[in-house]
């Protein structure tokens, strides 16, 4: 049941119409599948944070977190490396291009 979505094309701006690689996918599921797809998601969250199977940094599916505790927390690590002389190092990965597969493949290819 939540296997199933009609994906509707969608010519992007600027675009020519007859390439078909031009077109962005837009996905019609039904409102059930969303809230079946809502009601798991919740269930599998609080069964995480129950479990403490989630870091303390993760922030991007729990609720009453957010990308400024990501910043907060960056900035005192940063600042805790320089008081204590040591080196502190991050990784930034740009999502930007999140739709495309090849990010999958590139990810996949890094030993992620």
């Amino acid at each position: 049941m939540l296997t199933k979505v009609f994906f509707i094309p969608i010519h992007k701006k600027f675009r020519e119409k007859n390439q078909s690689r031009k077109l962005q996918p837009i996905s019609a599921t039904s409102c059930m599948c969303k809230l079946i797809e809502s009601i798991i998601i919740t269930r599998l969250i609080r069964i995480l944070e129950k479990n403490n199977s989630l870091i303390d940094e993760q922030a991007g599916i729990r609720q009453s977190r957010s990308a400024e505790d990501l910043v907060t927390f960056i900035v005192h690590e940063i600042g805790d490396g320089f008081q204590d002389k040591k080196h502190t190092c991050t990784v930034w990965v740009d999502m930007s291009k999140k739709r495309s597969v090849r990010w999958g493949e590139k990810a996949r290819y890094c030993g992620c």
